[in-house]
């Protein structure tokens, strides 16, 4: 027998242990005559964790319950977020933060959708938009032509007095059509609005929509109705001498403008047809203008008029976009209460103080092609819109109707019929009352995220990168991570120390993730970590396992782990699978990690062999994705059978981007198994000093890339290099002292151990569309400091909704995935354990939480009886390889019926 396979003989040092007997959790144990039955034991079982369960749900229920109230009572008026696109809203770029131009515009209560050419063409095909007014109505057009041709354009040298018009159109792929769509914008030069042009396309417009029994016979079959008309209230007008009465004079353009605007009671829905607005007088930005210009206006005019134009909308309910009036005087703005100060305008305006920035009027068309086109887009493009501004969301339909009812009505009834002790069949027939629990609690989670994020309940808001606060949150991370440092237990065994210790580098890695999350940063760094370190974990548990703890039972019982929760979730927010981007990265990898490691296994403890492995491997994969003739046949082939409607770039680059990440974790873990594991005595130390002066090297190297490498556009090609070099630096700090060797954040392992529960429901009970925006309640209000309050106490909300759902993970795997030394199988596991000895330190004083999703050994020793059957009382017993397999088929079942 050779020194490799020979047992390891632990040194003087490690503290030697007696053979453990697997834990087993009360509910699994047999229970004797005379004994308490598991729905009894649960049943009276009620402690101070059940009280503050107790009161975790009441804060929560209260929580919802205020949103709700603020939804039917606050936003009656405007349910849809139609009139607030138009009317109301702020820049997320404050004064205090300095940064400028003005990008991010937040209406209340909804996102924005920020429009490209694509859309326009699937909203308006064979439409125009046609803009009337001033050089500011003139912007507006220039940011839509930009749009049509997807790049920045220089429009300095046009002149402004100059009509304007573009048409595109997009290349036909289908021979049967007969010609493609086209979309048309258009610009008609009228500051004074009084021109025969306006009048004319004014004379077909009656209450604010188009009346074709008023086209001329002329018009007939020629003459195209605007989808969108817009037309600016124009500040000449303000202009010195130019009138002798110049606001009576206006006010008669105004006025034949507004005889074919809507009036009357404003509804509730204006989306999804077309629309004639009028936009405000715009106020230069005085202080900006040359001394010449500024005599020639009338501040207080212009202020004059834009008070005339806001009583007709008041009065009238016509339609306007108050939204954009920036007035010097915030008395003006308090009136109009749209939430646009003073201290945004000289940001809106170029050097000139009259003519808008690119990048305002660009926002500025977003706001009335959010109005005109969302609902339109949700219908004829689903899942190319991230907004919920003005748009009808679907509703219920009946699977997710069955979930509600399984929530609020038929699971909590069955649950009491059982707790009654009522002989029937159901008490009878069914999972046991921990797995209906645990189905019951499930339901509750999808209708949460279902309510949040699919219907107006909850408001959404923009991520908006703030390093201030990112930095902020990492530091009082930092704080309560310290705060927390606790030791192990004696008695914890090898697996359960590095299932700590890796938890732990989790925990802090998806801090990273969801703060960049949240604020709409980068997410590189932190999925490089977390598949990193997922990587090594399962390289470890593949690598040290025989026989059926790393055959086909574990791959199964990994793979169902990480999506049992997702998969509900999809269908019931009617999501597509690839948007849940982590479990999608999880599964693919550790599919790769698996047969890697598990083809030609015997060769495994040769380096030289296994890294020609990871080779292979490598470039199979990078094959695979890059020769477009496999890779589309394959995913065409899966597309047919599934009919999973993802889109092959996203997929390819989603699953692409990180691999270098999973082949060094891959590494890093044979080197552990091999080199610190197995290693003893003066080769093992020698083997610490090696990974200690790797790692300063790198952290060192990182250092200096950041010292002399700008970031820019050739930045990302060091971005694995500089994710490990991080990674290599946290973990110099953090076995540079003693005091933290032999400890562990305990909040830190926490988190880590929700890790899988978070990525169920961040994208729908934190996050909004998909992870595209931020779930806020709208509670305490819609400034800056309302953003926050949100923050804080709806995250610890979001992470208790977390950890119901580990919990509800947890049990369900035990219960579809059972260990296979409980059918008679493999006694691995207890051979294993009765072998290990390790390492400890005699001053441990203090028990922590074992880790909720890697430690093996709670899996084991589960009663055959009542649990691994489909009954508890029907003597019929179901293998798990039956139960996945008609897990599988059922949604197999329900994605061909809801695709």
């Amino acid at each position: 027998m050779d020194s490799s396979s020979r047992l390891h003989v632990r040194p003087a040092r490690y503290k030697t242990i007696t053979p453990t007997v697997p834990r087993v959790p009360p509910r699994y144990r047999r229970a004797s005559e005379g004994e308490p039955t598991e729905e009894e034991l649960e049943s009276s079982d009620f402690g101070v964790s059940d009280i503050m369960n107790a009161i975790a749900y009441a804060a929560v229920a209260i929580l919802l319950g205020m949103t709700i109230s603020r939804y039917l009572f606050e936003d009656a008026r405007d349910p849809y977020k139609c009139a607030a696109i138009t009317n109301e809203g702020r820049w997320l770029e404050s004064a205090t933060l300095g940064t400028d131009p003005l990008e991010h515009w937040q209406p209340r209560g909804c996102v924005m959708h920020r429009y490209k050419r694509r859309d326009l063409l699937n909203c308006l095909p064979n439409r125009r938009i046609l803009f009337v007014g001033d050089e500011s109505m003139k912007a507006l057009y220039y940011a839509i032509v930009e749009k049509l041709a997807n790049e920045t354009q220089d429009f300095s040298e046009n002149p402004w007095e100059k009509d304007e018009k573009v048409t595109t159109s997009v290349a036909v792929k289908d021979p049967k059509r007969e010609a493609a769509p086209t979309f048309t914008a258009e610009f008609l030069w009228d500051p004074y609005l009084n021109s025969t042009r306006l009048e004319k396309e004014l004379s077909v417009w009656k209450n604010g929509t188009v009346d074709t029994s008023l086209f001329t016979p002329r018009d007939q079959g020629e003459y195209e109705a605007p989808a969108l008309f817009l037309v600016g209230a124009g500040i000449w007008w303000a202009e010195r001498e130019i009138n002798p009465n110049p606001q009576r004079e206006w006010r008669s353009a105004v006025d034949r403008i507004m005889t074919h605007m809507r009036f009357g009671p404003r509804p509730t829905f204006l989306g999804g047809k077309d629309s004639l607005l009028l936009a405000p007088v715009a106020h230069p930005a005085w202080e900006k203008l040359l001394p010449e210009v500024r005599s020639m206006f009338n501040p207080m005019l212009a202020v004059d008029m834009n008070w005339y134009m806001h009583q007709l909308s008041t009065i009238q309910g016509l339609d306007i976009v108050r939204a954009w009036t920036v007035a010097p005087d915030d008395v003006v703005d308090l009136v109009l209460a749209n939430h646009v100060y003073s201290k945004y305008h000289t940001k809106a305006t170029g050097p000139d103080g009259m003519l808008l920035l690119k990048q305002v009027a660009d926002v500025r068309v977003d706001m009335v092609l959010n109005l005109r086109c969302n609902d339109v887009l949700r219908k004829v493009a689903w899942g190319t819109v991230d907004s919920d501004c003005c748009v009808r969301y679907d509703k219920p339909g009946w699977l997710q109707g069955l979930v509600i009812l399984c929530a609020m009505a038929l699971l909590p009834t069955i649950r009491v019929w059982r707790y009654l002790k009522v002989e029937s069949l159901v008490r009878h027939v069914g999972p046991p009352a921990y797995v209906l629990k645990r189905f019951w609690h499930l339901s509750l989670a999808l209708g949460l995220c279902f309510y949040a994020d699919r219907t107006p309940f909850f408001n959404k808001t923009t991520r908006f990168w703030i390093a201030s606060r990112f930095w902020n949150v990492m530091g009082g991370m930092a704080v309560l991570a310290l705060l927390t440092l606790r030791k192990p237990a004696e008695s914890i065994t090898t697996r359960e120390l590095e299932a700590r210790i890796l938890n732990e580098w989790k925990g802090m890695a998806l801090v990273i993730h969801l703060v960049s999350l949240y604020l709409g940063g980068s997410t590189e760094f932190s999925t490089f970590a977390l598949l990193f370190l997922h990587s090594i974990g399962w390289t470890i548990e593949l690598l040290r396992g025989t026989g059926a703890k790393n055959g086909f039972h574990y791959f199964a019982k990994t793979i169902v782990g990480i999506n049992i929760i997702i998969v509900p979730m999809s269908f019931m927010t009617r999501s597509r699978y690839i948007t849940y981007q982590m479990p999608v990265l999880y599964t693919f990898w550790f599919t790769i990690v698996y047969a890697t490691t598990r083809i030609y296994n015997v060769r495994n403890r040769a380096f030289g062999l296994y890294l020609l492995k990871l080779f292979v491997s490598a470039c199979g994969v990078i094959t695979f994705f890059f020769r477009d003739t496999i890779y589309k046949a394959v995913f065409a082939t899966v597309q047919a059978i599934f009919r999973m409607g993802w889109d092959e770039r996203e997929l390819r680059l989603l699953l692409l981007q990180q691999v270098w990440g999973v082949y060094l974790g891959m590494i890093v873990g044979w080197v552990y198994i091999r080199m610190f594991l197995y290693g003893q005595g003066e080769a093992r130390k020698k083997n610490e000093m090696y990974a200690n002066i790797a790692a300063l090297m790198l952290g060192g190297s990182y250092l200096l890339i950041i010292g002399f490498q700008k970031r820019g556009s050739h930045w990302e090609q060091f971005q694995t290099y500089t994710s490990l070099a991080r990674l290599a630096v946290f973990g110099v700090l953090r076995l540079s002292l003693g005091l933290l060797r032999r400890r562990q954040s305990a909040v830190l392992v926490w988190m880590g151990g929700l890790e899988l529960g978070v990525w169920a429901v961040v994208n729908h009970a934190w996050l909004a569309g998909n992870g595209t925006s931020v779930l806020d309640t709208g509670i305490w209000g819609f400034a800056s400091l309302g953003f926050v309050a949100n923050w804080v106490v709806w995250s610890v909300a979001f992470m208790f909704v977390a950890w119901g759902v580990r919990d509800v993970r947890e049990e369900l795997l035990r219960w579809m995935v059972m260990d296979e030394s409980v059918q008679g199988g493999s006694n691995d596991e207890k051979d294993d354990d009765g072998k290990k000895s390790d390492e400890v330190d005699h001053d441990q004083d203090m028990e922590l939480e074992d880790s909720p999703l890697t430690n093996n050994s709670i899996m084991a020793g589960r009663m055959k009886e009542g649990l691994v059957g489909i009954s508890s009382g029907n003597g019929e017993e179901l293998g798990w390889k039956a139960r996945l397999g008609i897990a599988a088929g059922v949604v197999y079942v329900l994605n061909l019926i809801t695709s």
